[in-house]
């Protein structure tokens, strides 16, 4: 192709010509690729297997003249796509550079980008050992601001968050980082899109109120939970699980009455002080505790069968009075049976484990029965605010997991109220809603869960992982465009407007100025 432009009488245009293979294109992709993955150096890997390997008859330094000759003509005719293939090739190195110095203790993304910048600076620079210090100083300093850069503008995963996914919940974007991303993740109104960031919230509550069940368990025989069980059935089935466990070992046992019988009458009285139990709830509590208690001790003692079945027969009862103030009244002295037979039996270590589960169930039954609007389905608020729950320890790991779960989860997701939205919502509201519905469902839950968590640092990550390349080619960048512009204004005299590159005969680039006047200057 001709150009416009006159020439410069020291300069002639070439003609046009093409002699580029395809085997030759990929030859020139596959370097700029290498120069990525390794840093920078792949030019003087490729001239050493050259010189030692082949029989060019060429020395290791005209080799690598030649090779970085023809690098340096891709780049010139194709820079972009140059260097893009350099990015996407330095990015694995950059990641798996990155990890291995977070696992010696270097996690500062500037410190990280700042030795990996330098390295490369060291890696592309041509010329001996001062020409490489000189790149990697320069380059490693740009390579520390740029990681830092990547650092402020990356969010930090929560700590509770952290230990949450640690422990396999799939916690929302929002949850995850909170701040900016919670608000955003808050803020989404539109139908369907909002339904399903609420449906995550939901599960995330559900896997809190499941492992919270499952904590209490621990230790027990046959504590397996059903998959499908949440909310009231979940919890239900853990008080079966406990009560089997007692009818397991009970009928092996036997415990004094009188210490019992003590403990029962201390429930009574703090009942009624508290004007918990009326008149009438006194008389038919007694006779309850009269009926499931004291008619079956034997010579001042509830022994193995007997045992057994006055400790179900007082969980029965407490789960199907019609009395609520009954029921929690019997639920109390069923827990005082329970405790009375684990101090009497001390050396029983299956009675140990079962009542400790017991125990740890007791405010879980209360949070579940205080979310009787959520089907049972309690939150980590809930369940804190309950009196066993105030009375530990603040390292008791059950309280430390509470804590957690609701500084990240919260107080709850309530409904989302699509049928009344959508009635409300404008068609183009619903619409788009309904467009954004795809890419939000495949960004929450299951494997699109841990992309949706990654995806608020992915700009920052992208950012750190280019640093080194990038770092390494602005130096060189602006000394060239400053060489040539100083080098056309020499040579010419004029106002350079623009470039053009063609291809000579050979099917090498040219590059030349366009210059003011219609003349045309060569500049590589």
């Amino acid at each position: 192709m001709a150009s416009k432009y006159t020439l410069s009488p020291v300069k002639k245009l070439p003609e046009t010509g093409s002699g580029r293979t395809t085997t030759d294109v990929l030859f020139d992709v596959g370097r700029a690729i290498g120069q990525g993955v390794t840093f920078g150096t792949s030019d003087e890997l490729e001239a050493f297997v050259r010189s030692k390997f082949t029989e060019s008859g060429k020395s290791f330094d005209e080799e690598l003249d030649t090779i970085r000759s023809e690098m340096k003509s891709f780049s010139d005719a194709h820079p972009y796509t140059a260097l893009g293939l350099e990015i996407a090739g330095s990015l694995p190195t950059a990641v798996g550079l990155g990890r291995t110095l977070a696992r010696k203790g270097i996690e500062s993304a500037a410190k990280i980008g700042g030795l990996e910048s330098a390295a490369y600076g060291a890696g592309s620079a041509e010329g001996g050992a001062g020409d490489r210090a000189s790149g990697a100083v320069v380059s490693g300093a740009l390579g520390m601001a740029g990681g830092k850069l990547a650092e402020k503008i990356t969010p930090k995963v929560l700590s509770g968050a952290k230990s949450m996914l640690e422990k396999g919940y799939d916690l929302t974007p929002g949850q995850t980082y909170g701040g900016a991303v919670k608000s955003i993740e808050e803020g989404v109104s539109l139908p369907f899109m909002q339904d399903i960031i609420k449906g995550q919230q939901l599960v995330t509550r559900q896997q809190f109120n499941r492992k919270t069940v499952e904590g209490a368990l621990s230790g027990l025989k046959n504590a397996e939970l059903p998959k499908d069980l949440t909310g009231e059935n979940l919890v239900e089935r853990a008080s079966e699980i406990v009560s089997d466990n007692y009818e397991a070992i009970l009928p092996k046992l036997s415990i004094d009455v009188a210490p019992l019988q003590s403990k029962i009458q201390s429930i009574v009285n703090s009942r009624v002080q508290a004007k918990a139990l009326s008149p009438a709830d006194l008389k038919e509590l007694n006779l309850e505790i009269s009926d499931l208690v004291t008619r079956h001790a034997t010579d001042g003692k509830l022994s193995k069968q007997i045992l057994k079945d006055v400790e179900s027969s007082l969980g029965k009862e407490a789960f199907n009075a019609s009395n609520r103030r009954i029921g929690r009244a019997l639920k109390e002295v069923q827990s005082a049976l329970r405790d009375e037979i684990s101090a009497q039996n001390p050396n029983v270590p299956d009675l140990q484990k079962i009542n400790t589960a017991f125990r740890k169930l007791v405010p879980i039954e209360k949070a579940k029965a205080g979310s009787v609007g959520s089907g049972g389905e309690f939150t980590p608020t809930k369940l804190l605010m309950q009196r066993e729950m105030k009375q530990l320890s603040p390292l008791a790991p059950e309280k430390i997991a509470a804590r957690q779960a609701r500084d990240i989860i919260g107080v709850g997701t309530g409904s989302s109220g699509t049928a009344e939205r959508l009635m409300r919502s404008s068609p183009f509201k619903t619409a788009l809603g309904l467009a954004g519905a795809i890419p939000t469902s495949m960004l929450y839950g299951g494997v699109g869960g841990r992309l949706g968590r990654k995806s608020p640092q992915l700009p920052g990550d992208l950012l750190r992982a280019t640093t080194p390349v990038a770092s390494a080619k602005i130096p060189g960048l602006l000394s060239t465009e400053a060489q040539a512009g100083s080098l056309e204004d020499m040579a010419a005299g004029g106002q350079v407007t623009g470039y053009e590159t063609v291809m000579d005969r050979q099917g090498n680039p040219v590059t030349f100025a366009k210059l003011t006047g219609g003349r045309a200057v060569r500049v590589r």
